[in-house]
């Protein structure tokens, strides 16, 4: 079934496609599962059929800097493809070697409408780590720590 998944990846391939056989196996130049090359170009379609069919894990760090298939996505502005993750599962608290996670990571690349999209998936997401990126996105914050947000200059509810 994972094969049958890879094979019907055959009408996305190009000539950045990876020189894969296996669905959890890594391309040898980059390190990418398919699942993660789908996420970095932002392939919906074919992320769908890799973690639907296939089976693809998508808490599968990349080898080479250890992103999240979140943050491959992300790395390129693909906001689609993170809602799609998010719809397959995609842990929201789910880090990096770095211990960032796709909220972060979207902070640090001005991806705001991926961050927009990040927040709306995860309601009342403590966000006090976040400040400046809730101030960008005007965002109002519920938090536990009203105090704290208050003190960082959040809006709170």
């Amino acid at each position: 079934e994972k094969q049958e998944a890879l094979e019907k990846m055959n009408p996305f391939a190009d000539d950045n496609s990876p020189d894969l056989l296996d669905i959890e196996e890594t391309d040898w130049d980059t390190g990418f599962t398919p699942l993660q090359f789908a996420c970095f170009y932002g392939k919906t379609k074919a992320i769908r059929i890799l973690i639907d069919e296939g089976g693809a894990d998508v808490k599968k760090l990349d080898k080479s800097r250890q992103y999240t298939t979140a943050m491959l996505a992300i790395f390129n502005g693909h906001n689609r493809a993170v809602k799609m993750l998010l719809k397959k599962g995609y842990p929201f608290e789910h880090v990096n070697a770095r211990h960032e996670n796709a909220l972060e990571f979207s902070c640090s690349f001005l991806a705001y409408d991926i961050a927009k999209t990040l927040i709306a998936h995860k309601k009342g997401t403590k966000v006090c780590n976040y400040y400046c990126l809730a101030k960008a996105l005007e965002v109002t914050v519920v938090d536990e720590d009203t105090e704290n947000a208050e003190q960082n200059g959040l809006p709170t509810a």
